[in-house]
Order: structure tokens, then sequence, then C-alpha cells
């Protein structure tokens, strides 16, 4: 009995086996993909970026075009360092464009306050743009046109932001335009 099961085993491991290679063989012919837990929208980057660097004296901003099947390329533009250069980044997810000024000028920000006005805290974004956008409507930090509305309160952004996800460089961007909308509202 236990032989005859032994072998029945053998056999329909075998015939499977055989059976899911001639499956996948005929589906990699025939341009299958597999995509497991992933979005294929995130792999057309239209508007990827803005990436920053410093060189030679300049900003060097670059963004990434094309897609998977039509090829990618780099977009680039260079800048004096004291130009505020307009920026934007594309959420491909939400099929929305941020738009914000980039300022070469660097300060670190405050990190005590004794002012009396609201302070909300938040970390563990892991860089889900459209929960954390959702958030700070929810909370009055900004309205749905993505605008400051939090006037002098401070936003506290206390870590784990952007460890996976699909949005890392769109929920940067997202904190960075928050950041420079908060400074005008203080001025």
């Amino acid at each position: 009995m236990y032989k005859m099961l032994k072998t029945n085993l053998k056999h329909f491991v075998i015939t499977f086996s055989i059976l899911f290679l001639l499956i996948v063989t005929f589906g990699v012919y025939h341009g299958a993909e597999a995509h497991f837990n992933e979005d294929r929208l995130a792999y057309k980057l239209d508007k990827e970026g803005p990436h920053i660097f410093f060189e030679n004296n300049q900003l060097v901003v670059n963004y990434i075009r094309g897609s998977k099947l039509e090829g990618f390329y780099n977009e680039q533009t260079i800048f004096p360092l004291a130009s505020n250069i307009p920026a934007k980044a594309y959420f491909t997810l939400e099929g929305q464009d941020i738009e914000f000024e980039v300022n070469a000028r660097i300060q670190t920000p405050q990190s005590i306050y004794s002012d009396n006005h609201p302070i909300l805290a938040i970390s563990d974004i892991e860089s889900g743009y459209k929960t954390f956008r959702d958030f700070l409507i929810a909370n009055g930090v900004i309205d749905e046109a993505l605008n400051w509305t939090f006037g002098k309160g401070h936003l506290v952004l206390v870590g784990d932001m952007l460890d996976r996800g699909n949005s890392v460089t769109q929920v940067l961007w997202f904190i960075y335009k928050m950041e420079q909308d908060a400074k005008k509202t203080r001025r």
C-alpha cells in the first residue's frame, strides 16, 4: 500500500511539474507577465522626479520620463545656485501633479515650539501618499487642493516615512511642498 502511494505521488508531482513548465513557457512566449503585489502603473514614469543634485555650484534637476515598453530617458536642466526652481512631482496612481518651488538655501528648522499653536505629530507614513494625504485633510492640515490650512500650527513627522511603497519620491516632495507652504503662512 505504502509503495503504491509513493509511486502515485511521484507520478503526480512529475506530471504537475511538466504541465506547469509547459503553461509557463506558453505564457512567456505569448508575452505574459507576473505582478505580485505591485501596481503596474508605478512603472510608467511620465514625470518621475525631480531628482536634484548640487554639482559645480549649480543645481542639476533631473526628471525620469518614459515607460517600460518605450524605454526610459533623463530630462535634465541646470540652474544657478541662487535660483528658486519651479518644480512638479507627479503621482501616477492618483493622476495628480503637486507644484512647489525648490530653494537651494537650506535652513535647519526650529525644533522646539513654545508658541501655543497646535502640533500634530505623525509617524509611519511608509510612502503611503494617499493615506497620508487623506489623514492630513481629515485633520485640517491641508485642503483637497493640497493647500496648507493649519495656520501657524506645526506638523511634526517623527519617522519611518519612506522605507517601502510606490510613492517614495512623491511623499518626499509632498512633505517639502507642505514645509514651504507652512513657512509662507508664518511670515
